[in-house]
């Protein structure tokens, strides 16, 4: 896959491979007999110490749930959390999440990858406000370089293959974003930052409502002069990100809600090339111009008793990249997602819920760029994928709990694929305790970037392979959670083993042809690895939390595969000096990982190694006034030397200093 190979070997910013995404769908689901949904009422006597637990998230199933109901692992990082961490994009606060790992190629504005226990980047499937948000002009992964974290008021992170519930994006899991929402009232906030490299970091938004209507509006703007990241030259690469973001809710009846999401982003992102002479990123100037559309509407309707629920809704994506070099016009790309989808759920008892639900997705691409003696990229591809998902869960009154789920897509493109999962949870938390197993298949499609390329007529740099396989995960994962009686503390152990079928390799060297090009792997890669977290209220004032992971990763032959450190681990301790400033120091941990180094004159891909680093960062609030917070921050505070993509520098220490509004 071409695009795997440019993230591999990147060209920070730059998108030219297939990018999708039209959804189109009709659906009709018909009443059948009653499928639905309950939130069966919490127990009595929970503790403080598990409030955490009794947070309801929307991923976990297919109808909302609190987390202690979920039978699989999951991380909810909460707007408290956020607002502790005070993050400037979504990737900076994803480091401290048990089994995701970063990987950026430069700074604010170059791609940035999570790859999650082990997977690749495209098997991890995004979500923004119930829209699922990847990129198929770029290999089907999320860029998480563009989602600024202002206006975001909770992250869900759904670990393990999710593909009977959320389709095959979610492979690995899912990261799920809610934004900001509107309450009754009206209520406003703000911030606006300044720091290191003339970087500008700011936002405003608003919102209220009253019975009947909630509405939130945020706008954000982030710009950079940025940094020399190539090894060679002195150029710094620039950023400017412009976000809007919006959501409403009506309840036209006591029966009936409709809501709608409205969020728009657009970017511009210097970037180095990469010299054919060294192999090596060099200085030039390159410019990648995008912009990333979401949308959404939906009804639910349900019943006077709450038995049965329904819910149907469209959601919309439209991406756009065109990248200049020596500001003249090399290429652009279009991706269009249209998913059409209609869900029903009945609980006929506390105990029992039961969902149903059909949807029907459309993507279209088109690309567009100069023919030359390499090949011809103009294209226009589309694919249609229409989808039926049940699932089933059941609690019984001695504390365990069943969900059982499973999917059936019928894609014009490949043969159809049937995913499942099925969790087990034993949960006597009253007593201190809750543990959790599953077993899960998931599949994963190849991008059109795999199939097709960049080129339509030539082999260089990468040839397509229309012949390729959907790929094909099993795994099965272990969950103990403790909270400890009297306590303030929580800890959680996780054991998981995948084994992924049908291993789409995009770095394939074919000699004869002397080009690169994808191909399905014999055999099977395995991966396995353990993650830990604890969190503790020391006192009053002090909050510690840990994470760490354990990752062994190997590809068909036995071999470790890249980008995926053995080790991570993560450290944040907050402590409240008193009632007007606190302190926030947070230390991660990324263990030596290999790359692929793309190096002439074959540029065949060959194994390097990336040493382990540490970043520390530091956040001082202070409380001026009870509607406004002053604060500075220092990212990479010890100025570490490290390389997360081979070739490619890192952003040295970085300072800011702003104010943070609330009324």
């Amino acid at each position: 896959m071409f695009f795997k190979k440019i993230l591999n070997n990147p060209l920070a910013g730059n998108p030219f491979s297939p990018m999708v995404s039209h959804v189109s769908l009709g659906l009709v689901i018909s009443l059948i007999t009653p499928l639905a949904i309950s939130n069966p009422a919490p127990e009595t006597g929970s503790r403080t110490t598990t409030d955490n637990l009794e947070v309801v998230v929307v991923t976990g199933s297919r109808s909302p749930i609190r987390l202690r109901d979920s039978t699989s692992s999951m991380t909810v990082i909460d707007s408290a959390a956020l607002s502790k961490k005070n993050p400037v994009v979504l990737s900076d606060i994803l480091r401290g999440v048990p089994g995701l790992a970063v990987n950026q190629s430069g700074g604010l504005g170059a791609i940035t990858q999570v790859r999650m226990r082990g997977a690749e980047g495209n098997h991890v499937l995004v979500m923004i406000d119930g829209i699922p948000a990847n990129d198929l002009g770029q290999g089907d992964e999320f860029n998480f370089a563009h989602l600024l974290a202002s206006d975001i008021d909770q992250i869900e992170v759904l670990r393990g293959p999710q593909s009977s519930l959320w389709g095959g994006g979610a492979l690995a899991g899912v990261i799920s974003v809610k934004t900001k929402r509107g309450e009754k009232g009206f209520h406003s906030d703000g911030h606006v930052d300044y720091g290191s490299n003339n970087t500008v970091n700011t936002g405003f938004g608003f919102g209220g409502g009253n019975d009947s209507v909630t509405y939130r509006v945020d706008a954000s703007y982030l710009d950079s002069d940025g940094e020399n990241f190539s090894q060679s030259g002195n150029e710094d690469d620039g950023y400017t990100n412009k976000t809007f973001n919006s959501n409403v809710s009506y309840q036209a009846l006591n029966s009936l809600k409709i809501s709608a999401v409205l969020r728009r982003t657009e970017t511009d992102a210097e970037f180095d090339d990469i010299s054919f002479v060294t192999g090596l990123p060099e200085d030039a100037d390159k410019l990648t111009e995008g912009s990333q559309t979401f949308a959404l509407i939906k009804a639910n309707l349900t019943t006077p008793d709450d038995r049965w629920n329904h819910e149907f809704g469209i959601s919309y994506v439209k991406t756009d990249n065109e990248t200049f070099t020596d500001q003249h016009w090399d290429n652009s790309n279009e991706g269009k997602k249209e998913r059409y989808y209609a869900q029903t759920s009945w609980t006929p008892n506390d105990k029992d819920t039961v969902t149903v639900v059909v949807e029907e997705l459309k993507e279209t691409f088109q690309q567009r760029g100069l023919v030359s003696f390499f090949g011809d990229p103009n294209r226009d591809l589309d694919n249609t994928v229409t989808s039926f998902v049940g699932e089933y869960r059941h609690i019984w009154n001695n504390g365990l709990k069943l969900s059982v789920s499973s999917r059936y897509d019928d894609n014009e493109t490949f043969d159809s694929s049937t995913s499942f999962r099925s969790g087990l949870s034993y949960d006597r938390l009253q007593d201190g305790w809750q543990v959790k197993a599953s077993i899960a298949r998931g599949t994963k499609n190849p991008s059109f970037s795999e199939r097709f390329g960049f080129y339509e007529t030539s082999l260089y740099p990468f040839i397509g392979n229309p012949d390729l396989k959907p790929e094909e995960s099993d795994s099965f994962e272990l969950a103990l959670i403790l909270v400890p009686l009297n306590s303030s503390a929580q800890f959680e152990l996780v054991y998981f083993n995948e084994q992924l079928e049908d291993e789409i390799n995009g770095f394939y060297y074919d000699p004869d042809l002397f080009a690169t090009t994808a191909v399905n792997t014999d055999g099977k890669s395995k991966r396995s690895g353990i993650e830990a977290t604890a969190q503790w209220s020391v006192n009053d004032d002090l909050n510690v939390d840990f994470a760490y992971t354990y990752t062994d990763s190997k590809d068909a032959n036995d071999d470790r595969e890249i980008r995926r450190p053995m080790h991570l681990a993560n450290v944040h301790i907050d402590y409240t000096v008193n009632s007007s400033s606190r302190v926030s120091l947070n230390l991660s941990y990324n263990g030596q990982q290999d790359d692929l180094f793309f190096g002439p004159p074959t540029y065949a891909g060959e194994k390097v190694s990336l040493d382990s680093f540490s970043l520390l960062s530091l956040l001082v609030t202070h409380k001026l006034t009870s509607s406004m917070d002053l604060y500075g921050r220092i990212e990479n505070a010890l100025g570490e030397n490290y390389e997360e993509i081979y070739g490619f520098e890192s952003r040295g220490s970085n300072a800011s200093v702003g104010l943070k509004l609330a009324f």
